[in-house]
C-alpha cells in the first residue's frame, strides 16, 4: 500500500470523533505521529481490570465488550468508540475488563503522548467531566430507562459527558444536564 495510506485512515477517524471535529492542523500531525496500530483476536482480553493505565483506544473496527460486574447490561462498543481514557486521566488502575468481542483493530496513544495531545483542549474537558460523572449507577439508570435504552453505547457515552451532579455526594440519578 502507499505511504500515505495509514495517513489517510487515521484522518478518516479523527473526522468521525466529534470531539476532534476541530482540532489545528498542526495537533491533526501530532496525531498522526503519535499513534499506533494493534489487532486483537475475539475473545482476547485487551484490558483487565486493576491494571494500570498505559493507553488510550480508538476502536478502527470490530467490536470490544466492557465488563463490570456492576453494570446491569454491558457496554459494547463499536468503530470511533474509545475506551481506556479514565485511568489515565484519573491515575487510578483500570476499572474493567475489556474483550474483543469481535476481530477487533485499534488505534492507541501511549499515556504521556495523549495526555500531551488533550492538554488545554475542549476533548480534554468532556473527557475529565466524563470520568467525574462516570459510574455503574448512571450507567444502570440508563440502561433500565425506557426512553434511553434506545440510545446506542456512544450517544450513553455522550450524554454521560454533559452530565454535572447536583450534589457531588449523590451520584446516579440526581443529575442535570448542562451543554459545554
Amino acid at each position: 500500500p502507499p505511504s500515505y495510506e495509514r495517513t489517510y485512515e487515521l484522518l478518516e477517524v479523527l473526522k468521525r470523533l466529534d470531539f476532534l471535529e476541530s482540532l489545528p492542523v498542526n495537533k491533526v500531525q501530532e496525531f498522526v505521529s503519535i499513534v499506533s496500530e494493534s489487532r486483537f483476536g475475539k475473545g482476547t482480553h485487551i484490558l483487565r481490570k486493576g491494571d494500570p493505565g498505559d493507553h488510550f483506544y480508538i476502536i478502527r473496527s470490530g467490536n470490544v465488550s466492557i465488563q463490570n460486574e456492576e453494570l446491569v447490561e454491558r457496554k459494547i462498543l463499536g468503530a470511533y468508540e474509545y475506551f481506556g481514557e479514565v485511568a489515565l486521566l484519573s491515575e487510578v488502575p483500570r476499572t474493567a475488563d475489556v474483550v474483543a468481542e469481535t476481530e477487533v483493530r485499534v488505534y492507541m496513544i501511549q499515556k504521556d503522548q495523549f495526555l500531551s495531545f488533550i492538554y488545554g483542549t475542549r476533548f480534554e474537558k468532556t473527557l475529565r467531566r466524563l470520568v467525574a460523572n462516570r459510574s455503574s449507577e448512571t450507567w444502570n439508570l440508563m440502561a433500565s430507562s425506557p426512553f434511553l435504552q434506545k440510545l446506542t453505547t456512544y450517544q450513553k457515552t455522550w450524554l454521560e459527558s454533559i452530565l454535572t451532579p447536583r450534589d457531588p455526594a449523590w451520584r446516579g440519578c440526581q443529575l442535570s444536564v448542562s451543554v459545554p
